[in-house]
């Protein structure tokens, strides 16, 4: 009862905050083709003692967003849990989720991990165009019991009410609950190399042939964008030109694959 009283009320508190623009949020933009873009794409988070974290936030400056729409978020995986060499999703019933909280209009909405995708709720932007939230994030375990301590990745995109805007990237959260600094730390540092960068054209976890193919393809290749999917996911560099630079960033991933 204890711990549910003491999330409750962080919950509340850092709800309702304003909170002043840190580095420490996700930063929200839009780009030319009206799609959100969440940077960085993984940012770490330490769970307190109860299970509980409101950082990171997530922030758009005045005039980036629609006023009088909503963002909202969609979780996109089971929650997962570092084993040491990679992440293991979580199943639902048995093992720990994560529940997402937010007081929007005196009400407070949740939405926690499943063993699939789940839709979350949308919170309102703000007059000026800018969007700064922090959610209340709630380790849960399970049937009651408390949760182990360990790393847990959350991953998750943003969308938004407004018509023609599209979802965001995808976003990775990797929150640590009484886990070792240095364990934190590798666990990090996988999902920067296997989830962020790993140059992964057909979302199969591996650089294989068909990611070269495809460079091949827009070999030399200008004018890269998010127009044209920047040239097919060609252009890994986003300097707008397929070339060596793009060569040289998938042969230091050739052959890597998700462990």
């Amino acid at each position: 009862m204890k711990r549910f009283s003491l999330i409750f009320l962080g919950m509340l508190v850092y709800s309702g905050m304003a909170f002043a623009h840190h580095e420490g949020d996700f930063a929200v933009t839009l780009d030319d083709c009206n799609s959100l873009v969440v940077t960085p794409a993984l940012r770490g988070g330490e769970l307190d003692e109860y299970g509980f974290a409101s950082e990171p936030g997530f922030d758009s400056e005045p005039g980036t967003l629609p006023a009088g729409q909503s963002v909202g978020f969609i979780l996109t995986a089971a929650l997962a849990r570092w084993t040491g060499a990679g992440f293991e999703p979580l199943a639902a019933a048995t093992e720990e989720t994560l529940t997402l909280s937010l007081l929007v209009g005196g009400q407070i909405l949740t939405a926690t991990t499943a063993d699939g995708p789940v839709v979350g709720f949308d919170s309102p932007i703000a007059a000026d165009g800018s969007w700064h939230k922090h959610f209340g994030f709630t380790l849960n375990g399970s049937g009651g019991s408390p949760p182990r301590d360990g790393i847990y990745l959350l991953e998750m995109v943003l969308t938004c009410t407004a018509a023609g805007i599209n979802a965001s990237n995808n976003i990775y959260l990797v929150f640590g609950f009484n886990a070792e600094e240095a364990d934190h730390e590798a666990a990090i540092v996988w999902g920067q190399y296997y989830l962020v960068d790993l140059p992964d054209m057909d979302d199969d976890g591996r650089v294989t042939l068909i990611e070269f193919s495809v460079l091949a393809n827009q070999w030399l290749t200008s004018g890269c964008s998010c127009h044209n999917d920047h040239c097919h996911g060609a252009d890994l560099t986003g300097d707008g030109t397929v070339d060596m630079d793009d060569l040289a960033y998938m042969v230091a991933y050739w052959l890597k694959n998700q462990p």
